[in-house]
């Protein structure tokens, strides 16, 4: 990856691969992550793809897409840690293989310009209809949440152990706080953030670099910030008290979500350690939870670890019987403690090593993937690439996921029990 500047506030990557027949190009702009404006950005994003002054709805915007051979534009809101990132995406076929010379990224680029800067107004703020809808659209995302019990018990156990925080893995707020958001509210909001947030630029394909920062000056030359966001992550690396909390909710089965403060984060420089350690541990059909958790004890349907690289947690995920709350709550934590003092094998670590090489080697097959990667290292100061990160977990050894492993500490138990009627809501 080659990273340039086109001005102070505008970073661009550019990751020269000629192994796919489209161009994808994300333009960022990174912001702190905070419950009240995060949820408004999110709403934000749903707007300004509704339509602009040049494709007022989303049938002509469709239309232009078309023409461009059928290139595909996104808006998405993700947090990296306790930044959020709010991106306007571009995949599109390769100029050359145009039939007719279209400049196709050009073309998606001057779309996608407009999407950010100039979007459908009237009376000085967004088109009514929109946002009234898609602000609908929203509170109805969040109402649906609690349909998914897995990931609904995943963000509440969030609320429990980052109450103190600004992480959170859902952007989507509540249903009080954007119930109350005004056109007016959200429409300043959209102004402050092109007004001071600064530009990361991913470019995964193969063009000419000049070409492309030229390109990028003209899309970009609505953009003039006068004030500066600072973003950072809060990374707390040591648990003073753990914190167990039990709600109920109609289903029929309970959901055992438990957070860990790991110690270690991307921005240490040697992270594929905890990852390896968190694939041995539960990130694959191999590891410790699933083949005896899940398969000698049958304490769950499901158990896994999710490793988060920039705050520092891991999250352990059952889908359990009630009657097995306690039961499968310590065998999670004695395969931990397995780990903390090297009861693995040889072929354990083995087989961990090959399925995490395998997923890092599929990252270079998805240039989403290539971009989630870099973006991630470049919020935390690094560089390293896939190809470095399986040089390094090939040299991992026993005596140092040891070590990680006790860095290690439980933070927060939850625990969403089903019950057949008068649970929670």
């Amino acid at each position: 990856m080659k990273r340039v500047f086109l001005t102070d506030r505008i970073a661009v990557n550019i990751i020269d691969v000629d192994k796919f027949k489209s161009n994808y190009l994300s333009v960022s702009f990174v912001v702190p992550f905070d419950k009240r404006s995060s949820a408004m950005n999110e709403l934000i994003m749903k707007i300004l793809k509704r339509g602009t002054k040049s494709y007022s709805n989303m049938i002509e915007l469709s239309k232009r897409l078309e023409y461009l051979y059928s290139a595909d534009i996104y808006t998405k809101a993700t947090s990296f840690g306790e930044t959020q990132l709010l991106s306007f995406s571009i995949d599109a076929l390769d100029n050359r293989y145009a039939l007719d010379n279209t400049d196709i990224l050009g073309g998606a680029m001057e779309v996608l310009g407009e999407i950010i800067f100039s979007p459908l107004t009237e009376n000085g703020i967004f088109f009514e209809s929109y946002f009234e809808s898609e602000k609908r659209n929203q509170l109805d995302d969040i109402a649906a949440e609690i349909n998914n019990k897995a990931k609904y018990a995943l963000g509440r156990a969030c609320e429990h152990m980052f109450a103190n925080e600004s992480y959170r893995l859902s952007s989507l707020g509540d249903i009080e706080t954007v119930s109350s958001f005004t056109n007016e509210e959200i429409f300043a909001q959209y102004k402050s953030i092109l007004n001071s947030a600064n530009i990361e630029i991913m470019f995964v394909g193969h063009i000419d670099e000049e070409l492309l920062k030229s390109a990028l000056m003209k899309m970009l030359s609505s953009y003039a910030p006068c004030k500066s966001l600072i973003t950072h992550t809060n990374v707390v690396r040591t648990v003073e008290n753990v914190k167990e909390v039990h709600e109920t909710c109609i289903g029929k089965q309970g959901n055992l979500v438990m957070g860990f403060r790991t110690g270690t984060v991307l921005a240490d420089g040697d992270y594929p350690k905890m990852a390896l350690l968190s694939e041995l541990y539960g990130g694959s059909a191999n590891s410790m939870l699933f083949m005896n958790v899940r398969e000698k004890m049958s304490l769950c349907y499901y158990c896994s670890s999710i490793p988060e690289a920039i705050k520092g947690i891991m999250f352990v995920r059952a889908g359990i019987e009630n009657k097995n709350f306690e039961t499968a709550r310590d065998a999670i934590l004695a395969q931990l403690d397995a780990v903390k003092k090297g009861n693995f094998s040889d072929d354990d670590l083995s087989a961990a090593k090959l399925s995490l090489i395998n997923a890092y080697h599929e990252i270079s097959d998805n240039p989403q993937s290539l971009r989630n990667w870099y973006t991630g290292r470049i919020l935390s100061g690094i560089t390293q690439s896939p190809e470095e990160a399986i040089e390094e977990v090939l040299k991992i050894t026993k005596n140092e996921i040891v070590e990680t492993a006790n860095k290690i500490e439980l933070d927060t138990v939850y625990f969403l029990e089903g019950v057949q009627s008068g649970g929670e809501q």
